[in-house]
């Protein structure tokens, strides 16, 4: 049931990324059974006209024939016979031209999955992109279509698979004519032949397996004969007698394990000729015994050879599905991570029952949280509120909380238990893509991408060329931009465009700011993005970016206190809880707080630091 599942999710994503693959799919079966049935109807009624003329003694012995005599006779089997050349003509060509489309179809097909992965990773729900199973999951769904060709396996397979289910229907078609039984004797026989090589298979499976432990012992050996280093030691020890004999002993065991294969190999090909020449025994006698009127109702010669060809390739065009069949199985197995990864839910875009325009308050009302397959809370009863245009620090430990609690706030996560608020209504209840526009964030791992330096900033929003030379000017990277051949219009990588520029780690991240307030979002967030900094360096950015913000409301995640001083209210989180949330100042009165222990810390080691940096300077 679950490989049912998964072929039909293949076939969803297949017709998704092409319709006309399909078309061209049950076309190449129609062609292919086109050329079969032709090759099997008209030499019927070659024969049979042959058989007509032979009966009416139109040929006499001592006659002298003219063209004209012989063609006007034979006009029915020259018709029948130019018939069958153009037919394969023309099926042979079409087949040819349909191959071709077919591969490249194929082809775009294979190349067009990871595409699709792609749009699922970056759809997904956020919560398995930060999960070890899932990320091992996609790891293994890629090897399978990078390395073990799957995907294009399993489309070739499929293909093959139409290909013969059309030429088995018309096959199938012409035997009822004559006889069930036959059909019936057929398949029995077709079914023992697929036994004997399933059980082969699976012999070869367990053999194979069986091997690889011994195998691997024998190339341990083998390999120190090679691998000089090991010289030393054999010479002293004299070692040559005991590797050469390991060697012997793991040798004899494979080649013991190889001709028991081969064994089981020569018993199964002489049990399928057996069945084979059964087989075909029961078609020519079956079928002569028609012909002659022996049993059942007397078909002609014709007849005889059309049904003898069409069981015949019966035999052969179910063999093959059935292998198709298998291939298709074992590469769904291959495959069965990128299904998986498939089938995981979507990140809800939800049309909420409330546009949002502007955050005016947010509030956490008993927030707790514990990421996928864990049941240790990472954050747990949070409670806290914030004000529209008030700057907000939240600060902690590392590994205490505070950007899962952003996560939790830009709906990347959702609370095990409790409720986020915006403008007293819960965030889950807002039009995703509204909501989203109203939050604008610059995290510690941002990124930029190798477009331009003004796609990078603007995204798909409407360039407003005045605002972004502001806005550029505001952060102070305008000269820099202005100095680029292209200015803003300058890729951003130099690996994908020629004319692409590197820009320095400051720069990127004056660029990520400038991302961050061309949005003009009500709601602004600066995740340390600049923890790489020195202590003076990243508290002049803060300060630079709190002038920045203007009105909007501004929430600031540091490890560092100096940050902290100039915003209104400051959260604590320790060990997942909210410890304390006040000003700088009250918190600072407070000589057991754990944000008046962090301060006190970082403050001693900058005086350090400065006091180093002088003492190298006056060196």
């Amino acid at each position: 049931m679950k490989r049912l599942r998964s072929f039909f999710l293949f076939i969803k994503i297949a017709f998704k990324i092409s319709p006309s693959y399909f078309v061209l799919l049950i076309l190449g079966g129609l062609l292919s059974s086109g050329q079969i049935v032709a090759n099997v109807l008209l030499p019927k009624y070659m024969v049979d006209e042959l058989v007509r003329l032979t009966n009416q003694k139109i040929i006499a012995p001592g006659y002298a024939f003219k063209f004209g005599d012989i063609f006007t006779a034979f006009s029915q089997v020259f018709l029948f016979g130019a018939l069958i050349v153009l037919a394969n003509l023309l099926f042979g060509f079409l087949d040819k031209t349909h191959k071709r489309l077919l591969d490249v179809k194929t082809s775009y097909v294979d190349k067009m999955f990871p595409g699709e992965m792609a749009k699922k990773i970056m759809a997904v729900n956020y919560q398995y992109l930060e999960d070890p199973y899932y990320l091992d999951l996609k790891e293994r769904a890629l090897f399978a279509q990078t390395n073990q060709s799957a995907l294009r396996n399993l489309v070739n397979a499929f293909a093959m698979i139409i290909q013969e289910t059309i030429t088995i229907i018309a096959l199938i078609t012409i035997m009822l004519t004559l006889s069930v039984y036959l059909l019936i004797a057929l398949l029995i026989t077709i079914g023992l032949i697929l036994l004997i090589r399933i059980y082969f298979k699976n012999y070869q499976v367990s053999f194979m397996r069986s091997l690889i432990p011994v195998n691997r012992r024998y190339g341990y050996y083998m390999s120190l004969g090679f691998n000089f280093p090991y010289a030393k030691d054999i010479r002293l020890y004299d070692a040559s007698d005991l590797i050469l004999d390991h060697v012997k002993k793991y040798n004899e065991t494979i080649m013991k394990s190889f001709l028991k294969n081969y064994q089981k190999l020569g018993l199964m090909t002489g049990f399928i000729r057996i069945i084979n020449a059964l087989q075909s025994a029961i078609i020519y006698l079956y079928i002569a015994f028609r012909t002659l009127g022996i049993w059942g109702e007397k078909i002609s010669l014709g007849s005889f050879t059309m049904y003898v060809n069409s069981a015949l390739r019966f035999s052969g065009s179910v063999t093959r599905f059935f292998d198709q069949f298998v291939t298709v199985s074992q590469m769904l197995d291959y495959l069965e991570p990128f299904m998986e990864f498939m089938s995981l839910e979507d990140e809800a875009e939800k049309k909420g029952n409330h546009v949002l325009t502007k955050i005016d308050s947010i509030r956490f009302e008993n927030v707790s949280f514990a990421y996928p397959k864990s049941d240790k809370l990472v954050l747990e009863n949070i409670s806290f509120s914030i004000k529209a245009g008030e700057r907000i620090s939240i600060v902690g430990l590392n590994g205490a909380g505070k950007t899962t609690l952003i996560k939790l706030l830009c709906r990347l996560y959702k609370p095990q238990q409790g409720t986020i608020y915006v403008n007293d209504i819960d965030i889950q209840e807002y039009d995703s893509e509204s909501y989203r526009k109203q939050i604008t964030a610059v995290f510690q791992d941002f990124q930029m991408f190798a477009y331009s330096i003004e796609d990078n900033v603007t995204g798909v929003e409407p360039k407003d060329q005045e605002k972004l030379m502001h806005i550029f000017k505001q952060v102070g990277i305008y000269d820099k931009v202005m100095s680029l051949p292209n200015q803003a219009k300058t890729p951003l990588n130099k690996t994908y465009d020629e004319e692409g520029t590197e820009l320095s780690g400051g720069e990127l991240q004056k660029l990520a700011i400038a991302r961050a307030l061309y949005k003009d979002a009500s709601l602004v967030i600066l995740d340390e993005p600049t923890s790489a900094l020195d202590p003076l360096a990243e508290a002049e950015i803060y300060q630079q970016f709190n002038d920045l913000v203007h009105d909007k409301t501004a929430i600031y995640i540091s490890h560092r206190m100096s940050s902290s001083v100039f915003c209104d209210r400051i959260l604590i989180i320790d060990g997942g809880k909210a410890v304390d949330y006040d000003t700088h100042q009250n918190l600072m009165q407070k000589k057991d707080s754990l944000y008046y222990k962090l301060f006190m810390a970082q403050a001693k080691n900058y005086q350090i630091e400065n006091g180093l940096k002088l003492k190298e300077h006056a060196v």
